[in-house]
């Protein structure tokens, strides 16, 4: 029969740095089978097999599979790695593609999620901390979502690639199309009155780029009305500097204050000492009092806590540079 370890016709390959093993995202051809579904449901001459939720004997929505390799030869079995659930999504959704990247010690993913009803495609992200067991981010909004009529990725787009970094960007090349996903296919044995159920052509795609202010995937934001005080969990470094990526509105600052690890200010790295950084930049070098060094323990790491006080401003991210062992 069907069953077994076979693969879908959706095929995004990548290559897991932290596994040192190929990474295969597809789809298996019987998930849009209902092999547990009601003989007697009724049903229209959709494209879209009848939806059972909360049946996991019915369920025929589409997913994606892993396998995964060392040597693109032997491959293991197909294990499941993300599917919409019904509770949070919607229950005409299903995933379509999914392709991982690495984004420090973080796996994040393009996927994207065909909605059944609007017959349109967007691209949502996803997180894991192993490539293996992801979760949703962003409450299922769209990372990156069609246009609309009288655009050329009006009503599907993909990112099947990882994005690349170019300068203070990152770019995510994409797929899009002006057509639904399967209008121009089954629309006219539907008798659907669409100009794309009468043609035969499949509409027109096209590549496009994307671009994303660097390490810009979230973001924590204050207003000018309330500060807003980050304190970080202990963290543990050689760095000897702390660069922050950051943007301002006009007025608007972020201040830095390094704790150590009984929440003590670590001096002279002191908020009141702290010059405020009030611009836009993606690695900007803290200081206290013009100066940007940061006590640190040689040959050893040092726990610090960092307490970030923003006002009308976003923080994306920070890191400490300058390793002592670097120098």
């Amino acid at each position: 029969g069907m069953a077994g370890p076979h693969l879908g016709d959706v095929s995004v390959l990548g290559y897991d740095e932290d596994s040192c093993e190929f990474v295969h995202n597809t789809r298996h051809p019987i998930q849009q089978v209902p092999f547990g579904a009601n003989p007697h449901n009724p049903r229209n001459p959709s494209f879209f097999a009848p939806y059972q939720p909360h049946s996991f004997a019915a369920y025929n929505k589409r997913r994606i599979f892993q396998c995964r390799s060392h040597d693109f030869i032997h491959w293991s079995e197909p294990v499941l790695v993300a599917a919409p659930d019904d509770v949070e999504d919607n229950l005409d959704e299903s995933f379509y593609t999914m392709a991982q990247f690495k984004l420090g010690t973080v796996h994040l993913a393009t996927i994207a999620v065909l909605r059944a009803v609007d017959n349109e495609m967007d691209v949502q992200l996803l997180v894991s901390r192993d490539g293996v067991r992801w979760g949703r981010t962003n409450k299922r909004q769209p990372f990156m979502a069609p246009r609309g009529d009288g655009h050329w990725d009006g009503h599907m787009v993909s990112m099947v690639s990882p994005p690349i970094d170019v300068g203070d960007e990152t770019w995510f090349y994409h797929g899009g199309t002006d057509f639904h996903h399967d209008w121009w296919m089954f629309g006219a044995a539907e008798g659907m009155d669409h100009p794309e159920a009468r043609s035969a052509l499949g509409g027109s795609w096209g590549l496009g780029l994307a671009t994303l202010r660097k390490s810009g995937y979230a973001g924590l934001y204050a207003t000018k009305h309330r500060e807003g005080i980050v304190v970080t969990r202990p963290v543990i470094s050689l760095g000897t500097k702390l660069e922050i990526n950051a943007k301002c509105e006009p007025g608007g600052s972020v201040r830095v204050e390094v704790a150590g690890h009984d929440d003590q200010v670590i001096q002279p790295c002191s908020v009141e000492a702290n010059d405020p950084f009030t611009g836009d930049s993606v690695r900007h070098t803290v200081t206290w009092a013009g100066d940007a060094n940061i006590p640190t323990a040689h040959g050893r790491g040092t726990w610090r806590k960092i307490r970030f006080y923003l006002r009308d401003a976003e923080l994306f991210s920070f890191r400490f540079t300058d390793s002592l062992e670097e120098q």
